[in-house]
């Protein structure tokens, strides 16, 4: 990759630039061992763009930390572009009167997602689920239906769209296949399955991984008491859900404890010389992708 032309800085803060080109994961893990403090200075250095990229790659719980440290209207601008179900997962992590001011300044329409989400208990399905997916009514043919997956921000990893009356009640969900392989003129509510597994917001999360729906289909239907849709959950979601706890429960081990401590004074002499750990970093990464070579 060619150096960015348009950095300016030091030669070693170009260099911490450039690894975060080239190995976005790998810097955004040796990010996560430094001080938060240190970081806000990077993340105001590289611009909104650059910013925005990194935080999406950083764990949800060190970007929790950045944000109460940082400016109000930056954490914002950071967190803004994020997907809902991410972004409140990071407002979990913060204190309760930071996440009130952040849900304060951030844009209305994002903010009202993540109080719906925030409302759930964190070990529920609402807490996980996506409010991300197509849906499509009950009361259009199958080619209006092929029309609508073409829109932009369709996603195409859903395999079982929900079908919704005017109520938003949902009344079946019909997969690809179906769709495609029906004749044009066919109505939706022909063709849908309409025993489809479905869950309830409330109901747990080891409830949810017992649920036999998932031999069928890979995301179900969230309903709220009224049995309107309220979002769907995908399985790799729910799977994620269980990592997140494992991670919950280490950062609740070492929150405690100091991480200056833990870095080491010589590592923390590193830090103060304007980044260099990233630098040193892409060395350590650049040598032994030379040493893997014939």
């Amino acid at each position: 990759m060619k150096p960015d032309k348009s950095v300016s800085g030091s030669a070693e803060q170009r260099l911490a630039l450039r690894y975060l080109q080239s190995f976005p994961l790998s810097a955004a893990r040796v990010i996560e061992r430094q001080p938060t403090d240190k970081v806000v200075e990077l993340l105001q250095m590289l611009g909104q763009h650059r910013a925005i990229a990194l935080v999406g790659d950083l764990m949800p719980y060190y970007v929790a930390r950045l944000c109460t440290q940082a400016p109000l209207e930056l954490s914002a601008k950071w967190l803004a572009p994020m997907a809902t179900r991410r972004l409140t997962m990071i407002l979990r992590f913060m204190n309760k009167p930071r996440r009130a001011e952040l849900l304060k300044v951030l844009p209305v329409q994002v903010a009202a997602a993540c109080r719906v989400f925030l409302n759930y208990p964190e070990d529920t399905v609402g807490g996980w689920m996506s409010d991300l997916f197509m849906v499509l009514p009950d009361n259009i043919s199958v080619g209006e239906a092929l029309s609508r997956l073409q829109e932009p921000g369709y996603l195409l990893n859903i395999d079982a769209i929900p079908v919704v009356d005017s109520s938003h009640e949902l009344q079946g969900i019909i997969s690809h296949i179906s769709l495609y392989s029906a004749a044009q003129t066919s109505p939706v509510s022909e063709i849908m399955d309409r025993d489809s597994p479905v869950l309830s917001a409330r109901a747990s999360l080891d409830a949810a991984q017992q649920h036999p729906g998932w031999s069928r289909y890979d995301t179900l239907p969230v309903l709220n008491r009224d049995r309107q849709l309220v979002g769907v959950l995908r399985h790799v979601h729910l799977r994620d859900s269980q990592v997140h706890k494992e991670q919950s429960g280490r950062h609740a081990i070492t929150a405690s404890r100091s991480m200056l401590g833990n870095l080491g004074a010589s590592y923390v002499q590193v830090l103060g010389t304007g980044f260099g750990w990233l630098g040193d970093a892409f060395n350590e990464t650049e040598q032994a992708q030379k040493d893997k070579q014939p």
